[in-house]
């Protein structure tokens, strides 16, 4: 993504990874959001479903250590399907071996919320601050 992203800017490679840097300097990892997914495992099973670019499995474990919070990575770049299909809610359903109707996204964007629900998912739109065990608990899931 990067690289097509520098070419479209016309930069030079130094000013593509520049650039790169620059973008990622103010994500901030909600840790306590992440601690509190840790703590979900092992009663529920969890995933982290990315619209991410191709490099992302790295980022997310190397930079973040995100492997550490959850059972599995599905990543649409890996996958060719993306956020709101709603086959790729589907398809994380099974890897989690569950049914969608069993499942809960929490998501930041809407429309990945209303793609979930269209998959039969339960879906909670992610907001910063937002206390998530609350918003689980609302839905029945208490743990």
């Amino acid at each position: 993504m990067w690289q097509a992203v520098g070419r479209q800017l016309a930069l030079t490679e130094a000013q593509t990874k520049e650039l790169q840097r620059d973008f990622w300097a103010s994500e901030e990892l909600d840790e306590p959001l992440v601690r509190y997914l840790q703590g979900l495992r092992p009663q529920c099973k969890t995933a982290i479903l990315s619209n991410a670019w191709s490099n992302a499995r790295e980022s997310f474990t190397q930079t973040f250590h995100l492997d550490e919070a959850v059972d599995m990575f599905i990543i649409s770049s890996e996958e060719r399907l993306a956020k709101p299909d709603a086959r790729i809610y589907v398809l994380a359903a099974q890897r989690l071996g569950v049914k969608p109707e069993e499942a809960v996204l929490v998501d930041d964007f809407i429309a990945n919320i209303d793609g979930a629900r269209a998959a039969g998912m339960q879906a909670i739109h992610y907001r910063p601050g937002l206390d998530v065990r609350a918003e689980l608990a609302k839905l029945g899931v208490s743990v």
